[in-house]
């Protein structure tokens, strides 16, 4: 390739950048295939760099229209060969970090912002650090860990203000301005706004929110309230020439919440309303969520009923979100309401296939179901002389990782034990729970080899799992004590799927010939041998399934 036609395509990955800050599947769809006609065009061995660009961007892309498996896919094989192009590496690292943190991969998420910090220190990226940094404090804020939100923040103004960036400077002191709003530290307010107004410029977002904030200052601060009053309405009116429903639904909230402190319900309902209305049509489910929640807070007359659906509406878009700080706050107004629909709730949302539950097991049923177990082999000896800290690390990244294949089967997680888990996979009828338990185990596999190829190369042994699947009858129900409870499953079903797991050889999934003579999808499994199975009389016909 010469120069010439190599600048060409370098100018058609920037277009393509650019084009990722736009909305529209539209825009997106057209992205991904100027891509995929710029990695024909090279050859990979030639320039790595184009095609590691190409990828990162294909994988941004496929992540904001919520393709997550197609995203971790494409920044996976970005990754596999930017090892010699740091900036391109440290921003793949950091596109990974935040799909991992979207999709509720918490371990992932911080070991990837880590990694991302350690190689931009490395190679003196003050921008790039201040920006990982952020994400990483965006992180925690979404978990609801206010402490870390605000720690990371601030070390990120600190390589801002390294570098003298102005524009990076003025967002992070109004991010850290809205953060102190919580601990009511106005003093501390009032300096980060009037340094940020030294260098915000008129009409940017950073400034419009801090209108919003400015005038919480001034209503509770100050006491000048026809002042704030002013400053809301600014901000308002600044959102709506930008079309920022998100904008809008933050300062309507702020609103309500100093009408709230005065007492004042009525004026309080009415802008938290329109911040639930305003945050709806932005799309942003956790934002919502809050909104519901403070209209909770001046609820006046509201009839039981349509409070107690107010509420479950709110758990559901907070669960969907993952970690959003309100939930806590909400759980316990559901349960006060009402005990059986909070009960309720948590069955539906325990995982996707506690939906298929119902309230039928809160008292226990028995029934055909098909049991799941799954463990790390050869981990005891691996976790001996290693750091506590970095074990649980290691093993909350690969249960983040083999999640998926359960949420994807329904599989119900009935428990995790150290480096193992069990999985109940129920039905309505016929074998499909066996189908779904076996795509599950094939699934398990997969997913725990791309874990392997995602963790640093040479830091830790590759994780290996067996897994073990039986179907039988057993009983199933809620067991545990008040608001400690979970469901479980009990019978000789259960012990024989164990076994098998132990008897299991890693990278492999071994199953009774009752879960084999249930399913329809075969390929790929094999007659193994009769087993003698310790606490069994009989022997038991396996069959086993290998990963590639």
């Amino acid at each position: 390739m010469n120069k010439k036609n190599r600048i060409q395509l370098i100018k058609m990955l920037d277009h393509v950048a650019n084009s990722i800050l736009n909305a529209g599947t539209l825009v997106y769809n057209v992205s991904i295939l100027e891509l995929e006609e710029i990695r024909k065009q090279i050859n990979k061995n030639e320039h790595p760099d184009i095609q590691a660009r190409s990828l990162h961007l294909q994988g941004r892309i496929y992540s904001r229209m919520g393709r997550y498996e197609e995203g971790l896919h494409s920044l996976s094989r970005g990754l596999e060969i930017c090892d010699p192009f740091p900036d391109i590496h440290s921003q793949i690292l950091d596109s990974l970090a935040r799909l991992f943190s979207e999709t509720n991969c918490i371990t992932l998420a911080e070991l990837y912002y880590n990694k991302s910090l350690d190689l931009k220190n490395k190679i003196g990226d003050k921008l790039g650090e201040a920006v990982s940094l952020q994400g990483l404090a965006l992180h925690y804020e979404q978990l609801g860990e206010s402490k870390k939100f605000v720690k990371f923040l601030k070390k990120s103004l600190a390589c801002h203000r390294q570098i003298d960036n102005k524009s990076g400077i003025s967002n992070i002191l109004s991010r850290l301005a809205s953060a102190l709003l919580i601990t009511e530290d106005f003093g501390k307010i009032a300096k980060i706004l009037e340094e940020s107004a030294e260098i915000t410029s008129q009409g940017s977002p950073s400034q419009v929110h801090n209108l919003g904030i400015e005038a919480v200052l001034n209503w509770r601060y100050y006491l000048k309230k026809e002042k704030a009053i002013l400053l809301f309405q600014a901000a308002i009116k600044q959102f709506r020439k930008s079309k920022d429903h998100y904008g809008i639904g933050i300062i309507q909230l702020r609103w309500g919440r100093c009408h709230r402190e005065d007492d004042d319900r009525k004026e309080a309902a009415k802008h938290f309303k329109q911040a639930l209305s305003c945050f709806e049509k932005s799309g942003n489910r956790g934002s919502s969520a809050e909104a519901i929640l403070a209209l909770d807070t001046v609820n006046g007359r509201t009839p039981r009923t349509k409070r107690i659906e107010r509420l479950k509406s709110a758990l559901r878009m907070a669960y969907a979100e993952g970690a959003v700080p309100c939930q806590k706050d909400l759980e316990d107004r559901l349960r006060h309401l009402s005990e059986a629909q909070y009960l309720q709730l948590m069955v539906e949302s325990s995982s996707p296939g506690m939906a298929i539950l119902g309230s039928r097991y809160l008292d226990g049923n028995r029934e055909e179901a098909t049991i799941l177990f799954a463990d790390v082999a050869g981990f005891c000896a691996y976790s001996e002389n290693r750091d506590p800290h970095e074990v649980f690390r290691l093993l909350n990244g690969m249960y983040e990782s083999i999640q998926r294949a359960f949420d994807e089967t329904d599989g119900i997680v009935d428990c995790h034990m150290g480096d193992g888990v069990m999985v109940i996979f129920l039905g309505e009828s016929g074998g499909d729970h066996a189908d779904r338990a076996v795509e599950a185990g094939r699934r398990v596999q997969k997913y725990i080899s791309e874990f392997n190829s995602m963790i640093e190369k040479g830091a830790h042994p590759p994780m290996r799992l067996r897994v073990g699947i039986n179907t039988g009858e057993l009983f199933i129900g809620r067991i545990g004590a008040k608001n400690r409870w979970t469901f479980s499953a009990i019978g000789a079903a259960t012990n024989l799927a164990a076994r098998l797991e132990s008897e299991a050889q890693p990278g492999t999934v071994l199953m009774s010939d009752v879960t084999y003579n249930k399913i329809q999808d075969r390929s790929g499994l094999m007659p193994d041998e009769n087993r003698k199975i310790k606490g069994f009389d009989d022997p038991v016909k396996t069959y086993v399934w290998r990963s590639g």
